[in-house]
């Protein structure tokens, strides 16, 4: 009898063991969550709590789940469960409150004998952010940024301070005062809003306060988004600087003394002395120019001074602000302090260190509308050509200041005197020309847009700088900078393919929305709508003309264009991919109006017109998310003939280029061909032999055409005056110096 007791109790045992417990993983996405600006990765975690933890219900004892998949926001976590039956919930953060499903029911599993991997659910059972209709033709754009950053560092103080958002995509447009203020209802510092707006492309920036000086990102392209339909835009640092977990803290100080010259602004009438005062405001007082007191001058030399105790061991940013409102145009300033006190020496305030003098004048601006005539884009007879710019508004409401006249003696060439009052002699005059068309329609597209695209600024403005003369002249030049020799004859038979090296797409660290390769599509956009009309293209940023492909993986894509003729040399464009993991979203290079906002580049020619090479393969470019596209920027078919790449032929001889444009203001670029790798040194100096500026010492290792920028800056990063430079070439035994004129 003792015997069979003790068997049914193994047997007991034995059934309550294999009962006892089995592997449940959940899996939950919290994707719309972070879109709305409600969870936040780095700061916050996700919890599950019910009857099927220990001890039930406690949400402060709850498991945390582990983020499993960083691109999609997917958290899971594994769990010994026994057989039965289960009521949980999930939860942001370890007390009721924010927890899911409220005043719903729970949800429920039952527990079997085997192991259990549960399907991915959302959090609130939300698959999608939830948008109220908008009013018709527009659409929802919620808007989010994250402000931890800021506020770990001391540069934000969300009880105090708002965050707002503007640019193209609010109303009115880049209005600080005006624009919308973000809310952080469930305060964990991400901001958001939603904005209803028409569908097309925008560009925007969050800025704290109501005036531009704390705007993020300067010197930086502006954020730029494409809208189709309702759109959840995943949250972005604010200034793109992320959260950091445990940051170093200093406990020691030191003293910052910061010196700013306004001698410059006094004798401009900029800065009063006596009515007037200068802070300097940044990362070390929280961007906040009434936090610093005025700047002293007490000798009377214009050059004002403030000390501030800051932390050691730091790096801080800051700019100077005058009357606390009037903050310097220049990219921020920065000092590095270490453990003993530190003076910078005196900047001049916006690095401005020359006198404008103002004088009226007339320029005279030229445009030649040849190439657009022999290709039936043009009209004389019913069509004009109008100059927009900085000086009219950028529009042609004054007429005299903006519709040209056509030259009697040379019909195909249009001209325009423009008076000037009172303009600083030196100071930049950025334009560019629209066609005024009496039909649009052509090759059975309409052409809208019909502002240029030069290709020798990269599809941004054209930039010329005031003499204070009577009888300026600029010299005439080519509606998008396009020459007659250039134009691709009917039957030349143009094949042109265009590579890309889209890797750094590829990285988070790079790309907001990364580029996922064997899922991803890349296209080519061209950028210069006249060509797009000669292709019996539709002009939009959303083009599908030319795809690239990968078919050996190495991430580098290509595509080939076969051009419609008659046509012209002289490709403006660049890249984009569609998002598949983000809903099929266009993801863009960025663009702008400043110099080289897109690349340009040309199939090589030897002679007018005369293409030796039917099949061209452009240099391999690089995905990029700056404005900025210089490297991507060839001059003319003659010399991309010779460039390096996989184009046929390298140069025989050893060139120092013209510097262009010239005169400049503020920069430059230097090109130089060499038949050989060679050492090459490319330094500037001022009149007085003195070096200013070593912009090349190095070993290029590829024969062909080089080009460097001078941004108008000494060894030390500041700039230098206005006057004559020389440039000077030394590449093995040869030798080259040429001269170039600094206006301001």
């Amino acid at each position: 009898m003792k015997k069979f007791g003790l068997l049914m109790l193994a047997l007991v045992f034995m059934a309550f063991a294999s009962a006892q417990a089995v592997n449940v993983t959940f899996n939950l996405s919290m994707k719309v969550k972070v879109q709305m600006g409600e969870f936040d990765p780095m700061t916050q975690h996700v919890r599950i709590t019910g009857n099927l933890v220990d001890p039930n219900w406690s949400p402060a004892d709850a498991p945390i789940l582990d983020l499993v998949d960083s691109v999609n926001y997917i958290y899971s976590t594994t769990l010994d469960i026994a057989q039965g039956n289960y009521e949980y919930k999930y939860l942001i953060g370890d007390a009721w409150g924010n927890d899911e499903l409220q005043g719903q029911p729970n949800r429920t599993l039952t527990v079997g004998d085997t192991d259990m991997n549960l399907d991915l659910v959302y959090y609130n059972d939300m698959m999608a952010v939830p948008f109220d209709p908008a009013p018709a033709g527009m659409v929802n754009v919620m808007l989010s940024v994250n402000m931890t950053r800021w506020i770990q560092k001391g540069a934000f103080d969300p009880d105090n301070e708002v965050v707002r958002v503007t640019g193209t995509i609010t109303d009115p447009q880049w209005d600080p005062a005006n624009a919308p203020i973000l809310q952080d209802p469930d305060g964990n510092f991400v901001y958001t809003t939603t904005l209803q707006v028409a569908p097309g492309d925008y560009e925007y920036k969050f800025l704290i306060g109501d005036a531009w000086g704390r705007d993020e990102l300067q010197g930086q392209p502006n954020r730029a988004i494409t809208v189709v339909a309702d759109t959840a835009v995943f949250p972005v640092y604010f200034d793109n600087e992320p959260y950091v977990e445990n940051p170093p803290v200093s406990t020691d100080s030191v003293m910052l003394t910061l010196n700013v010259n306004m001698r410059v602004q006094v004798l401009e009438g900029n800065f009063d002395p006596t009515n007037d005062f200068v802070v300097a405001a940044g990362s070390f007082q929280g961007w906040n120019p009434a936090a610093s007191a005025p700047m002293d001058d007490s000798d009377g030399d214009s050059i004002y001074t403030g000390t501030y105790k800051v932390p050691s061991n730091a790096r801080y940013e800051y700019k100077f602000v005058i009357n606390a409102s009037n903050w310097e145009s220049t990219p921020n300033r920065a000092v590095v302090v270490d453990t003993t006190d530190k003076e910078v020496p005196p900047v001049y305030f916006n690095d401005d260190s020359v006198v404008t003098i103002k004088k009226n004048g007339n320029v005279k601006f030229s445009v030649n509308t040849d190439v657009l005539i022999e290709v039936g884009l043009f009209d004389p007879s019913v069509d004009s050509v109008h100059v927009r710019g900085s000086f009219n508004g950028w529009n042609s409401d004054d007429p005299a200041r903006s519709h040209m006249n056509q030259n009697l003696s040379n019909p195909l060439n249009w001209f325009l005197n423009v008076p000037f009052e009172s303009f600083g002699v030196g100071d930049p005059l950025y334009y560019k020309f629209w066609i005024k068309k009496a039909d649009n329609v052509i090759n059975g597209v309409a052409w809208n847009d019909t502002w240029e695209r030069p290709t020798h600024t990269g599809g941004g403005n054209r930039t010329a700088y005031f003499e204070g003369t009577d009888n300026q002249e600029i010299e005439a030049d080519y509606y998008d900078h396009i020459q007659p020799d250039w134009v691709v004859p009917e039957g030349t038979g143009l094949k042109v393919t265009f590579n890309v090296d889209m890797s750094p797409a590829a990285d988070p660290n790079l790309q907001p929305i990364p580029f996922t390769a064997g899922q991803d599509t890349v296209w080519w956009i061209c950028e210069q709508p006249a060509f797009c009309v000669t292709q019996g293209w539709e002009d939009t940023d959303e083009m599908k003309v030319l795809p690239l492909t990968d078919p050996d993986g190495d991430m580098i894509y290509s595509g080939t264009l076969e051009v419609q003729e008659p046509a012209w040399n002289g490709f403006v464009y660049r890249y984009a991919f569609i998002s598949e993991s983000d809903g099929r979203t266009w993801q863009f290079e960025p663009a702008g109006f400043a110099n080289f906002a897109y690349r340009a580049r040309f199939v090589g020619q030897d002679a007018e017109r005369s293409f030796p090479f039917k099949e061209w393969n452009m240099p391999v470019d690089t995905w990029t998310n700056a404005e900025l596209k210089t490297d991507d920027q060839e001059t003319d078919p003659y010399t991309s003939l010779t460039a390096i790449g996989d184009t046929p032929q390298t140069p025989r001889e050893f060139t120092l280029n013209q510097n262009y444009p010239n005169p400049f203001n503020p920069t430059t670029t230097i090109s130089f061909t060499l038949p050989e790798a060679s050492r090459v040194t490319l330094s500037v100096y001022n009149v007085l032999g003195q070096k200013v500026r070593t912009l090349i010492d190095n070993q290029l290792a590829t024969a062909g055409t080089h080009a460097k920028q001078w941004d108008g800056r000494d060894e030390a990063g500041h700039k230098v005056a206005s006057g004559i430079y020389f440039y000077k070439l030394e590449a093995g035994d040869f030798s080259s110096i040429k001269k170039m004129v600094l206006m301001k």
